[in-house]
This record gives C-alpha cells, sequence and structure tokens, in this order.
C-alpha cells in the first residue's frame, strides 16, 4: 500500500507517512498491541514509556480535588506581578506589590515609571477584582467589602485599606489592598 497515507517497510509492516505520521500503523501481525505499533512509525519503546509516564502524572494531577488542588491562602506571600489594561498593550503597566494580603501586609498597586494620579482612580477596583480572580481559590464564596484600617504607610496620616472577605466552608478569608497610596 503505497501513496500519500502510507507505504510498506522493509520488516513487511504497513507503515503510516506524511500527515498520518503519527497514526497507528497497520501490522501485518494482527495480535500485536497498539503501544508496539508507535515504535513502527519510529517511535521507540523509551518514548512510549515516555508517553505513558506523562499521561499517568497528568491523570494524577486533574484527579486531585478542587480544595485539594488550592494551595492554603492562609500565610501565603503573593508574588508581585503586572499588568496593562485590556486593549491597551502600549498602555501604563499596573504593579502588584509582593505581599500576604492581610490587614499588616496589603496588597499595593502601582504604576511603573510614574506615580498614580487621580485618573488611575477609575481602574482602582478593577485592578483589585482582577488581582483576586487570579488569586483566590474557586471555592471561595465573595460575602463583602468594606473599607478598613491598615497600618500606617511612612508619610500619611491614616492606614486605609480596601478589604475583599470571601468565605470557605465555615471560615472566613479576607483580602486586603492599600488604598490611601491613591491620590
Amino acid at each position: 500500500m503505497e501513496g500519500e497515507h502510507g507505504g510498506t517497510g522493509q520488516d513487511g509492516n504497513a507503515h503510516a507517512t506524511g500527515n498520518a505520521g503519527h497514526r497507528q500503523a497497520q501490522s501485518a501481525a494482527p495480535s500485536e498491541p497498539p503501544w508496539n505499533a508507535l515504535s513502527s512509525c519510529g517511535h521507540s519503546e523509551k518514548d512510549t514509556r515516555s508517553i505513558i509516564g506523562y499521561l499517568h502524572s497528568l491523570l494524577i494531577l486533574l484527579s486531585l480535588t478542587p480544595p485539594a488542588a488550592a494551595e492554603d491562602v492562609q500565610g501565603k506571600v503573593y508574588d508581585a506581578f503586572s499588568v496593562v489594561q485590556h486593549g491597551k498593550p502600549k498602555g501604563d503597566v499596573f504593579v502588584y506589590s509582593a505581599a500576604m494580603a492581610t490587614d499588616s501586609d496589603p496588597i499595593v498597586i502601582s504604576v511603573q515609571g510614574r506615580d498614580l494620579r487621580p485618573r488611575d482612580k477609575t481602574l482602582r477596583t478593577d485592578l483589585q477584582k482582577n488581582w483576586l480572580s487570579l488569586n483566590v481559590p474557586e471555592q471561595f464564596e465573595f460575602e463583602d467589602r468594606s473599607l478598613a484600617s491598615c497600618p500606617l504607610q511612612p508619610g500619611r496620616q491614616t492606614g486605609r485599606c480596601d478589604a475583599y472577605a470571601f468565605r470557605d466552608g465555615d471560615t472566613v478569608r479576607t483580602f486586603y489592598f492599600r488604598v490611601d497610596n491613591w491620590p
């Protein structure tokens, strides 16, 4: 059988070629298991074991229930990262600080290369919600948003934070964002 989809190799077995190169090859010996057919397409037994190992690891990862897969958020220091406004790839770069997101160590949002401006305040809640969507486990249920006291920041007379409370079963976890750095 020759042509676009296959030919006969030196071993007398049919081999897939072209775009169907990884398709299971037809074997002259009907009792040959499908994994061996991969090696007749140029894959070695070592490649087959690697694929099986990868699939096994993936299966274990996918079998974790959401609470087991979600990290314990209490006492965690969240990584700093930056974002740009959706649809404005050359716009201002907003930076989230590394912090524990607690009242004593709130997340601070700033703009790379300049101070926050009054017009930036219109984006504050959206930026906070963006951080929450990336860091709060899905099984947590939103409870409340409020203004809370935070430790004083140098040069400020008040310490204010937006506090977002989420419920996880019987536990309420609150995430804090400093707001007294906004004009």
